[in-house]
């Protein structure tokens, strides 16, 4: 009597189909710079970062800022999606019965981001985008000036 394996292989093959709905840890995001001007988006620049354990530290962060500052503008805000559904709400996000607001953190400070694992599927939609305000230019110094209409007084 011999033993028939093709089921198996026939089941490892259908489930490889289904890879691309499991979870996996988040190694890279897409990072948006946008530059505001009168609340206004004028300019936006996109990079790809690599993560270390699904860390985006405040450090690289910071590094990112201040490398794509320029001298007239300043952080505003960063929105942070972090797209971590459940395989078992795929069909839910298909029908629209899923807030995706409960996704997006607003953040007016520069931190530490977790992404959690996210479904293969989606991990491109995993991003950080970097909203950076024109600075006002406030140069309203007023101007004194002196003149030499002193009378002396005799004595």
């Amino acid at each position: 009597m011999e033993l028939d394996f093709d089921y198996i292989n026939d089941f490892e093959y259908k489930e490889n189909e289904f890879n691309i709905f499991y979870k996996i840890p988040v190694n890279n995001i897409n990072i948006n710079i946008h530059y505001i001007n009168n609340n206004n988006i004028i300019k936006t620049t996109n990079k790809i970062i690599y993560l270390t354990n699904s860390i985006l530290s405040s450090d690289i962060l910071l590094y990112i800022i201040k490398n794509n500052i320029k001298n007239r503008y300043k952080l505003k805000n960063l929105i942070y999606f972090n797209f971590s559904i459940n395989n078992n709400n795929v069909n839910d996000l298909i029908n629209n019965t899923i807030d995706i607001k409960k996704y997006i953190t607003l953040s007016y400070s520069i931190n530490d981001f977790k992404f959690n694992d996210t479904i293969s599927y989606f991990s491109d939609l995993n991003s950080l985008d970097i909203f950076l305000e024109k600075k006002e230019i406030n140069n309203k110094t007023k101007r004194i000036y002196f003149t030499n209409n002193r009378t002396k007084k005799n004595i």
